[in-house]
C-alpha cells in the first residue's frame, strides 16, 4: 500500500515525494531513498519486468523495491519502508493567506484522533488591502483513517487564544488548554470540554490570577486513568516571582478539584519557573516537565512528579548535561504502560540540542539519547526534537530538520520519526518529505505526535509553500 493523500481544497494531491530510511545495523546508519514515483533505476535501454514487488522496480503501489527478498531491512517484503507514512490529509484555511498549523494530538480507546492547532484568518481585498483576525483554537476529530468528523474553532472577544494541548477521555471527550487574552489585559488559562460526537462544549473553565494585567499561561493538559483533566501552566506569584501550576478538574462540570503550585528556590530577586507539558502514568502520577530558574544563565529542564491527589512532588529530576549555557527548554514528556516517564530538553544557542532521558518509577535515569542518536549523516541540518509517544514498549520520538543537501541553494524543512525499543535502542527511522509538484517541495514541519493501538504514529503539524500554507495531518506505521 503506498501513502496516499487528500484535501480540504478542490485542488488534486501531489503525486511526488520521498522519504528516507535510517537502517539500524549492528550499531551503523545508512540511509536509503525510496521515491513514490513510477519507475526507478534509470533508463537501461530496456523495458521494465512486469510490475511486482521485488523485480528491483519501484512502480504504482510500492514505497520501495530493493530487489531482495530480506523483510528487516530498508524495504520489506510488501515493498514498504519501515516507519513509513501510511496516509495523510491536508485541511486549508479559510483564505489562501490564512495561518494554520496543527500543535498537539491525542487519540481516545477506539483509536479516534482529535488534533489541536493555530488558525488565524488573514483577507486581501482587491486594493491589497490586509485584514488579519485573532489568533484562535481549531479543533479537529478525525476517524483512524484521517477523514474528518468534526470540527470547532475556540476563541476569545479579547484577542488571542493560543493551544497548549488536548487530551481525551474514555469516552472520546475532548479536553482543550489554551492561553488567552483577558479583558484586563494580561492572560489566562482556559480549558474547553467538547463532546466527543459533534463538539459542542459542556463547559468551560477559567483561571486568571490575581494580579491585574498579568499573565497565566497554559501549557499542558492530559486525562488520568480515573477520567479527569488535569491542566498545567506558569501563574504569576509576585513580582519576578512565577510558579509551576497544576489544576484537577472534575469531568463533569469543569469544577476545581485541587490545585498545587512549585516554585525553584531563584536568585537576586527572581524565581521565574515556567510550566510545561505532562503526563500521567497508569497509577495516575503526574509528571510535569518545567523549567526552573537557578539564576540568569541556568533554567534546567526539570521533571516533577506529583501524586495523584495532589500536594508536594514525590520527586524531582535534573538530567546531568554538560556545558557552560544551561538554559533548556521542555520539550515534551510521556509515560509507558509499565509507569516509565520519558522526558525530552532543548537546548538553544550556537548551535541547537536535545536530549531524551527515559527514568524508571522512582526517577532513577535508565539511559539518555542526544541529537546526535537521532541524526542521519549528510542528510541535512538545524536537528529539532518536537514530541514524544509511547508505543507498546516502544518509543516514538518526533522532530524536524533542513533539507539543505539535496538542491544546492535551496533548503526546506521536513519531519523525522524514529521508533526506540525500551532500551533506547533504535529500530527504525524516517525522513519524511513533503510530497510535491514542481521544483522544490514544501516544508513539512511535524509539531506533536500520539500512538494508537495498532502502533502506528500520528503526527501533525504544518505544510508550507510559497504560495499555501496548510495543516498537516499524516500516520505512520508502526
Amino acid at each position: 500500500m503506498s501513502p496516499s493523500g487528500s484535501s480540504s481544497s478542490s485542488g488534486e494531491p501531489a503525486t511526488t515525494g520521498s522519504s528516507t530510511t535510517a537502517v539500524v545495523d549492528e550499531g551503523t546508519t545508512s540511509a536509503s531513498t525510496s521515491e513514490t514515483t513510477a519507475e526507478s533505476g534509470g533508463d537501461t535501454g530496456f523495458p521494465p519486468p512486469r510490475a511486482e514487488c521485488g523485480n528491483g522496480y519501484v512502480e504504482a503501489g510500492e514505497e520501495c523495491d530493493d530487489g531482495n527478498a530480506e523483510d528487516e531491512d530498508g524495504c520489506n517484503n510488501a515493498c514498504e519502508v519501515p516507519c513509513g507514512l501510511q496516509w495523510f490529509e491536508l485541511t486549508l484555511g479559510p483564505t489562501l493567506d490564512s495561518e494554520i498549523e496543527g500543535l498537539a494530538i491525542a487519540r481516545d480507546a477506539n483509536d479516534q484522533i482529535v488534533l489541536a492547532g493555530r488558525l488565524r484568518e488573514i483577507t486581501v481585498d482587491m486594493e491589497g488591502t490586509v485584514t488579519e483576525g485573532d489568533d484562535t483554537v481549531l479543533v479537529q476529530s478525525h476517524d483512524p483513517t484521517g477523514a474528518m468528523v468534526w470540527a470547532q474553532v475556540l476563541g476569545t472577544p479579547d484577542g488571542d487564544a493560543i493551544v497548549a494541548g488536548v487530551a481525551v477521555d474514555g469516552v472520546g471527550d475532548v479536553y482543550v488548554a489554551a492561553t488567552v487574552d483577558a479583558a484586563d489585559g494580561g492572560r489566562a488559562i482556559r480549558v474547553t470540554k467538547l463532546a466527543a460526537d459533534d463538539g459542542t462544549s459542556p463547559w468551560v473553565h477559567d483561571f486568571d490570577g490575581p494580579f491585574v494585567g498579568e499573565d497565566e499561561i497554559a501549557t499542558g493538559i492530559a486525562v488520568g486513568p480515573d477520567g479527569q483533566p488535569v491542566v498545567t501552566g506558569q501563574v504569576r506569584a509576585g513580582a519576578g516571582d512565577d510558579d509551576v501550576w497544576l489544576r484537577k478538574l472534575d469531568a463533569a462540570d469543569g469544577s476545581e478539584v485541587w490545585t498545587q503550585t512549585y516554585t525553584g528556590a531563584g536568585s537576586g530577586g527572581f524565581s521565574t519557573d515556567d510550566g510545561g507539558p505532562l503526563a500521567i502514568g497508569p497509577d495516575g502520577s503526574i509528571y510535569v516537565l518545567a523549567r526552573i530558574y537557578e539564576d540568569f544563565q541556568t533554567q534546567r529542564g526539570t521533571l516533577l512528579r506529583f501524586g495523584p491527589d495532589g500536594g508536594p512532588p514525590q520527586w524531582t529530576f535534573v538530567p546531568t548535561i554538560g556545558g557552560a549555557d544551561q538554559t533548556f527548554e521542555p520539550v515534551a514528556v510521556s509515560v509507558g504502560a509499565d509507569g516509565r516517564p520519558v522526558m525530552g530538553v532543548l537546548r538553544a544557542g550556537g548551535f541547537v540540542d536535545f536530549w531524551v532521558t527515559a527514568l524508571d518509577a522512582s526517577g532513577q535515569e535508565q539511559w539518555t539519547k542526544s541529537r546526535a542518536d537521532f541524526e542521519v549523516a549528510d542528510a541535512g541540518s538545524d536537528w529539532l526534537l518536537e514530541g514524544l509517544a509511547h508505543s507498546g514498549e516502544e518509543l516514538v520520538v518526533l522532530g524536524r530538520y533542513v533539507n539543505d543537501q539535496r538542491l544546492g541553494g535551496s533548503s526546506w524543512w521536513e519531519a523525522w520519526v524514529t521508533r526506540l525499543d525500551a532500551d533506547g535502542m533504535p529500530r527504525c527511522a524516517v525522513l519524511q518529505q513533503a510530497e510535491y509538484e514542481g521544483l522544490l517541495p514544501p516544508s513539512l514541519r511535524g509539531y506533536a505526535v500520539t500512538a494508537t493501538s495498532d502502533g502506528s504514529a500520528v503526527v501533525t503539524g504544518e505544510q508550507t509553500s510559497s504560495d499555501e500554507l496548510a495543516l498537516w495531518l499524516g500516520s505512520f506505521r508502526g
